[in-house]
């Protein structure tokens, strides 16, 4: 497992779990690693209205994105990230 999962599985005492390539589902936080990239998130609020949040991530910075919403990222040439994947700890 990739040292930020782990590290937020030890602050956070939830199941951390990177998510190389692909679209995965549950509640993600977004590492920016390198570079910088703008990410279009698209989902609905508590109050069910929808909303499209525009965010600038540079490197070091961290994006949560809730489960059910959409993201993709415009980035810069040099831009990398990693996505890790939040669930319940297992009981």
């Amino acid at each position: 497992m990739d040292a930020f999962a782990v590290q937020v599985a030890a602050v956070t005492g939830l199941r951390a779990r990177s998510a190389p390539g692909g679209v995965p589902l549950g509640h993600l936080l977004v590492h920016q690693i390198s570079g910088a990239a703008t990410w279009n998130i698209v989902g609905a609020g508590d109050d069910g209205q929808r909303a499209s949040l525009r965010y600038r991530l540079r490197a070091g910075e961290v994006l949560y994105v809730p489960d059910g919403w959409s993201r993709t990222a415009e980035p810069a040439a040099d831009a990398r990230w990693t996505v890790v994947v939040l669930a319940p700890a297992a009981d």
